[in-house]
């Protein structure tokens, strides 16, 4: 199981996927499982820890505060969440 989506708000080209082992990450991280995260409401802590696991790839060694440095100047140009 890999989920690939399209994610281009911190550069072009760049994609955020889950797979098992990622999915298994983000619960550790959020202390709590997937499941629970589904059904309630996103939250900003939510946002940075699935970012953060979701975007290794294009980021190694990604960190909390590079993800919320990245979605500062995201909301400085009008984005959203």
């Amino acid at each position: 199981m890999k989920k690939t989506v399209p994610f281009e708000f911190f550069g072009e080209n760049q994609t955020i996927y889950f797979d098992v082992l990622r999915i298994a990450e983000l619960e550790d991280m959020i202390k709590m499982p997937v499941y629970d995260v589904v059904r309630q409401a996103p939250s900003i802590k939510l946002a940075i820890a699935g970012l953060v696991v979701g975007l290794k790839h294009h980021y190694p060694g990604i960190t909390p505060a590079f993800v919320i440095g990245k979605m500062e100047k995201h909301f400085e140009h009008g984005g959203t969440l």
